[in-house]
């Protein structure tokens, strides 16, 4: 019973830690193109995704 909720909790947070390292991972890159600072490519792609 408690299984089941542990591994949709560890699930969740998996998830939630492999959308943080992609969205670092394609802020980098857009700081390098761009003169932004990595905050405001952070925020960019979040706005725009």
């Amino acid at each position: 019973m408690y299984a089941r909720t542990i591994n949709s909790i560890v699930f969740i947070v998996v998830q939630c830690i492999s959308a943080g390292v992609i969205l670092y991972a394609v802020a980098l890159i857009l700081v390098q193109v761009l003169p932004i600072s990595i905050s405001e490519a952070i925020i960019y792609i979040s706005i725009f995704t």
